[in-house]
């Protein structure tokens, strides 16, 4: 997970022609670390789990159905 420091833009605006206070940018800031914690997942019922598998089972054979086809043309 990427690492964000906080205090590397507080130098950058202490600028006479400041566009916002430092409240405001810590406000920012802080609202921005709030929206970037994951939420957990919801959990994966025992049918979705099967769904999944026979999803990846069929691309599989699909997979290997066009390199047979492939394999077959190019002779």
């Amino acid at each position: 997970m990427e690492t964000i420091n906080l205090g590397s833009g507080r130098e950058r605006i202490s600028s006479p022609g400041q566009i916002i206070t430092r409240e405001e940018y810590d406000a920012l800031i802080s609202g921005l670390t709030l929206e970037s914690k994951p939420e957990p997942a919801a959990p994966t019922s025992e049918t979705d789990a099967r769904v999944k598998r026979l999803e990846f089972n069929m691309m599989v054979l699909v997979g290997l159905i066009l390199v047979v086809f492939i394999l077959c043309r190019a002779n």
